[in-house]
């Protein structure tokens, strides 16, 4: 290998863990609050609200956080390439403006969302009243997508909560779960049901900012989330007596904290907005410097064909994700094992955390890569996204197998004994 490949490997490595890292960081972080509600409720000492917790965080995976992950696969790549769009347009502009050309103007941006990608078959008539509203009210691409993903999430996780509320313990029943056990679930995620509305806004805002390479935020987000999770488990938990349904109510509080963190951030202090508006080059169809909600949300939700071609990204992309799916159904069915169904759902439910805590690590590395590969085909550099994919998919091969290898040599004992002692 020569010396220019060597140094190009080691610049797109350096580019994509801009993201990667962070956005590690953040993932890792997000699921310390899983091991601590499941030592919380270990620690009670009773083996069936240890299993009611784990098979109710099972059916929360399965049926409710699954949905946001896997369609916000279609933010990820819409946001990434109107972010590429949007900085090869200011490029431009900004090479014309020192070629003494005269300055781009800004506003010469088809409210149409006539990029590639963004087709929501709305179209803007500008107005002669005042410049301010030809500028000003310009939809972005990017907050389109955002405002569009958050809306089609919560449609197909809304069903999912009244299940929740209403359903889950007749469902058990007939699938051979014990009465008890079955009532205690229920009870559980009737306490999740409200936090999946927060996780979904959440997952959205996450998808979003790492593909505009504000991964920091979700990672400063979930780092202030989890050190709460710990004192409001013991607030739930203990204090106010709620013993294993504690738990869930800590949960639920914890994933109403990062999003909130959210909104106050870019919308509502001046460098996060100024942050985020650099981030999605947005003076290269806005000069006002302003982030709006009603011009890009009317878009967003009232686009037949911009809804359409989302989901036509998102489905496949809520299909790839059948092996957490797979994976969440063996926990389910060793509930069903004999002779001690709640010991054998607990130790599954663990092997479950493991799993997905490793998974992370390369699964970060490919969020960066989608974001990279992204913002250049964006850009309209196909050379370099296709240069970006191989590093990625060869960084992240790597890394997989050096996870699988460690856990291969590990005592195997080890590492679930951090949740329960037996």
């Amino acid at each position: 290998m020569t010396l220019s490949w060597k140094r190009s490997i080691y610049e797109e490595l350096r580019d994509q863990s801009t993201i990667a890292f962070p956005t590690l960081a953040g993932m890792v972080i997000s699921k310390i609050p899983w091991f601590v509600t499941l030592r919380f409720v270990g620690l009670l000492g009773n083996t069936q609200q240890l299993a009611a917790a784990a098979l109710a965080l099972t059916l929360r995976n399965l049926t409710g956080l699954s949905l946001s992950v896997g369609l916000s696969s279609a933010l990820a790549t819409l946001t990434a390439q109107s972010r590429g769009d949007l900085q090869m347009k200011l490029s431009t502009q900004k090479t014309v403006m020192k070629g003494g050309g005269g300055a781009m103007n800004g506003a010469e941006y088809d409210a149409t969302e006539n990029t590639s990608l963004l087709q929501s078959g709305s179209k803007t008539t500008p107005t002669d009243n005042s410049h301010k509203n030809d500028l000003s009210l310009e939809p972005l691409p990017p907050l389109v997508y955002l405002y569009r993903g958050m809306f089609i999430q919560l449609l197909f996780v809304l069903p999912m909560i009244l299940w929740w509320l209403h359903g889950v313990s007749d469902f058990l029943i007939s699938l051979g779960q014990g009465p008890q056990l079955s009532q205690m679930t229920e009870a559980y995620l009737q306490l999740l049901a409200p936090g999946l509305i927060c996780y979904s806004i959440n997952w959205t805002f996450q998808v979003w900012l790492q593909n505009l390479d504000m991964a920091f935020l979700p990672a400063y987000a979930t780092t202030f989330a989890t050190v709460c999770h710990l004192p409001l488990n013991m607030f739930w938990i203990h204090y106010m007596g709620w013993g294993y349904l504690g738990a869930a109510m800590a949960t639920t509080t914890y994933e109403l904290i990062q999003p909130t963190i959210f909104l106050i951030y870019i919308f509502g202090t001046r460098r996060g907005t100024q942050r985020t508006l650099d981030a999605m080059a947005a003076t290269a169809v806005r000069p006002s410097g302003k982030l709006s909600f009603w011009p890009e949300f009317k878009v967003a939700v009232s686009s037949l064909t911009g809804a359409l071609q989302y989901l036509g990204l998102a489905l496949p992309g809520l299909v790839g994700i059948s092996e957490w799916w797979a994976s969440e159904i063996t926990i389910f069915l060793a509930g069903r094992l004999q002779p001690s169904p709640d010991l054998t759902l607990g130790a599954m439910t663990i092997f479950q955390c493991i799993n997905t805590f490793c998974f992370m690590v390369p699964m970060s590395g490919s969020i960066a890569g989608s974001a990279r590969v992204g913002s250049l085909l964006g850009a309209k550099d196909a050379d370099g996204a296709k240069w970006a994919s191989r590093v990625n998919v060869s960084a992240c091969a790597f890394v997989s197998a050096f996870i699988g290898i460690s856990l291969y040599l590990l005592p195997h004992g080890i590492i679930p004994s951090l949740f329960a002692p037996d």
